[in-house]
Formats: C-alpha cells, sequence, structure tokens
C-alpha cells in the first residue's frame, strides 16, 4: 500500500461507517416536510452497506417512484426500525428478509476459531448465568432483534469494506496493464491460515524477550553418508577357535591351577606396611613427632580393655545419631529433644569418655589418644549446637 492511498482509504471508510451521522434531517416551517441532506459519497455508503437497497432503487426509480420519495421512505424505515410494523406495502418490506437470508448465509461459511472461543475459558459452562441468559433474551424478543440487526450492521460494513478493497487491487491492477483486461474481478490471493501451533507461538513466544546470542555452528559435511550411520566395517582376522580346543584349554588351566604354588617370599613386610599406612594418614603425620617410637609394632589392648572400648564406641555413637536426627529443628518436639540431647552428651562425656580415658592411662600404661575419633565427634556436635543456639537463640 503506497501512503497516500492509506489515508484516502481510511477516511473514506471512515465516512462509510459514520453516514447516519453526516445525515441531518431538517423541518420545512411551511408544509411540515422532513428534508435530508443527501450526498453521493452517502449513496455510495448506503450501496455498499445494504446491497438490497441497490436493488430496490433500481426496481423502483424512476419507474415506480422518485428519486426523494425514494429515500424519504428509506431513512424512515432504517430510524423508525420497519420491523416493527406488519405493512407489506413498505418497499423495504423484503430487505430485512433479504438481510436475514444473508445472515445465515454468512454464519454458515464462518469457521468456528478455537483461538477465539470464548466458552472455552471456563473448564465447566456456567449453567445458573446461561439459564438466566436465554430466559431474558426470550421474555424481551425487541432487545434480541435489536441485538440481531447491530450484528448484520456490523457485518455489513465489514462485507462493504472487502469490496472497495477488492475494488482498490482491481483498479490498480488496471492502472499497471491497461491492455490486459480480464473478464469479470479477479479473486485476490488471501493469507494461508496459520496453523494452530503457530498462531500458540506468537501468544507465548515474545521476539523482544528472546536471546539475541547467536552460536556459531559449522555444518557436517558428509561423503559417505551410509558409513557415517552404519559405522566402520570390523576387521576381524583372528579365527574363531573350534570348540574342541576350547575344551582342551579348559582341562590345561584346571590343571594349572592345581599344581600352582603360591610363593610369600616377594610379599611386602608387615612392619614396612606399617609404617607406609602411618605416613600416609594425616592423623598420624600429625602426632608423629608426639608419639614414643614402637619400632613399628601395632600396639594390641587387651580382651577386657577391647570390650570396654567397644561399649563405649557404640552407646555413644547411638546418641550422637539421635542428636543429627533432630536437624534441622522445625518443630516445638525437636527442639525439646534436641535441647535434652546435647545435655545426655555433656554428661556422657564427663562421665564415661573422661574416666575412660584416665583408665587407659593408669592401669594399660596407653596414651590417652585412643578415644580421640569418639573425642571428635562429640566436639563435632557441640560445635553444631551451639552455632545454632546463637544463629536461632534456642527457640
Amino acid at each position: 500500500y503506497t501512503t497516500n492511498y492509506t489515508t484516502t482509504t481510511n477516511y473514506t471508510n471512515c465516512r462509510y461507517l459514520s453516514f447516519l451521522a453526516d445525515i441531518k434531517p431538517q423541518t420545512d416551517s411551511t408544509n411540515g416536510k422532513v428534508q435530508y441532506n443527501l450526498t453521493p459519497e452517502i449513496m455510495l455508503a448506503v450501496y455498499r452497506t445494504y446491497p438490497a437497497v441497490k436493488k430496490k432503487h433500481d426496481d423502483y426509480v424512476p419507474s415506480r417512484m422518485t428519486e426523494s420519495d425514494f429515500w424519504t421512505r428509506f431513512f424512515q424505515s432504517h430510524y423508525y426500525s420497519a420491523h416493527t410494523t406488519s405493512r407489506t406495502e413498505d418497499v423495504f418490506f423484503e430487505c430485512a428478509k433479504y438481510d436475514d437470508k444473508e445472515w445465515v448465509r454468512d454464519l454458515a461459511k464462518i469457521v468456528n476459531d478455537p483461538m477465539l472461543f470464548l466458552s472455552n475459558i471456563y473448564e465447566e459452562p456456567p449453567f445458573s448465568v446461561a439459564k438466566q441468559t436465554v430466559s431474558k433474551a426470550g421474555s424481551n424478543h425487541m432487545h434480541a432483534t435489536m441485538i440481531r440487526r447491530f450484528n448484520q450492521h456490523s457485518q455489513n460494513i465489514l462485507k462493504a469494506q472487502s469490496r472497495s478493497e477488492q475494488d482498490r487491487l482491481y483498479e490498480e491492477m488496471i492502472a499497471k496493464n491497461p491492455d490486459n483486461l480480464t473478464n469479470g474481478t479477479p479473486a485476490p490471493q488471501l493469507p494461508e491460515p496459520k496453523s494452530k501451533r503457530a498462531r500458540l507461538l506468537e501468544k507465548l513466544v515474545y521476539s523482544d524477550l528472546e536471546s539475541s546470542t547467536s552460536t556459531n555452528t559449522s555444518a557436517l559435511n558428509l561423503q559417505q553418508k551410509d558409513r557415517y550411520l552404519a559405522g566402520p566395517p570390523t576387521h576381524n582376522t583372528v579365527e574363531p577357535t573350534p570348540p574342541h580346543q576350547l575344551e582342551a584349554l579348559k582341562q590345561e588351566l584346571a590343571l594349572s591351577l592345581s599344581t600352582w604354588k603360591p610363593s610369600f617370599d616377594d610379599v611386602q613386610n608387615p612392619v614396612q606396611a606399617h609404617k607406609t599406612l602411618q605416613m600416609m594418614s594425616g592423623k598420624c603425620r600429625e602426632g608423629r613427632q608426639s608419639e614414643p617410637d614402637t619400632n613399628g609394632l601395632v600396639e594390641e589392648l587387651p580382651l577386657e580393655l577391647r570390650g570396654e572400648l567397644s561399649a563405649v564406641y557404640s552407646s555413644g555413637g547411638e546418641l550422637l545419631r539421635h542428636f543429627w536426627s533432630c536437624f534441622p529443628p522445625r518443630t516445638p518436639q525437636l527442639i525439646s529433644k534436641l535441647h535434652t540431647l546435647h545435655a545426655t552428651l555433656a554428661k556422657y562425656h564427663q562421665n564415661t569418655l573422661r574416666p575412660f580415658q584416665d583408665k587407659a592411662v593408669r592401669d594399660y600404661s596407653y596414651r590417652s589418644g585412643v578415644l580421640d575419633h569418639l573425642v571428635h565427634m562429640f566436639h563435632t556436635a557441640n560445635t553444631k549446637y551451639e552455632n545454632w543456639k546463637a544463629r536461632y537463640g534456642g527457640r
């Protein structure tokens, strides 16, 4: 579209839509007749909006009535709703029937668009609202008829606008090639309807919100497509072993295993292996300078002390398990249980762990580090409790 033509067309269409507003009837003071300000533009707008009026004009003017009588009767019937009277002698009595038939044909051509069907908004139709609407429309036929006439008028305006668009296209085609004229009006090239997926993407995807960064990719150039899909051929040069040879190999392997005697002369010395483990352990490396020289011999606890150590570890681990199960303390019950377990851990550390360490040093001459791991777990639990109490105030 050119700029000049767009401006003119928009102005003309606005005049079509408001042709009733441009008509200002005036009453003659001498004989009381009503005069209408009628222009060729208004007449053209009426013809395009109401094709039945154009047909009536050709049939009645000037053979049966004059031009002024025809337009006077038209505007009177248009303003005063001709459907309210039952006069069959009215010139425009059949126009209403013609408009009804056109309305039915237009409704049959309409394709229900799921994107514009407002009833699908609700999962269940509002029965109560629907019943009230039907009852009101049936009780007042005049309102329903008025709404139908408004819809017909709007539909006629849209059809007139589409016809004017077709005329413009035809005039442009003649202006470009005046020698090549076609018989009739050419059918306009309508755009193909978009698929439902494309329309959904238009409503959901916003180009201004998309990422502007583009990824540079290189196309894969395949010279041998079959080889790419199937993979390289396998070149198996090893011949399969016959079944009788497999049985012989099995018997030979069984005989070798039955006569095999392992030699332990070349294995690692246990003392050297223990020293290596001590050097690799971070805990042993930290206390290596303070520990007495044991010549690499592992200290072996007596049976009585070993049983007590197992009982201490078992009971202490059970208390720690219940303590850590309280985190995160989100309920009043868990908070109360957490306070109780913290006090129990403190008593257990004071009444059980320390006496056991003193007993191991005093009676068995073992250093106090025999419970370092368990003591470290108790300190970790106490640190966790203090941090939680400092953050939440014990609630």
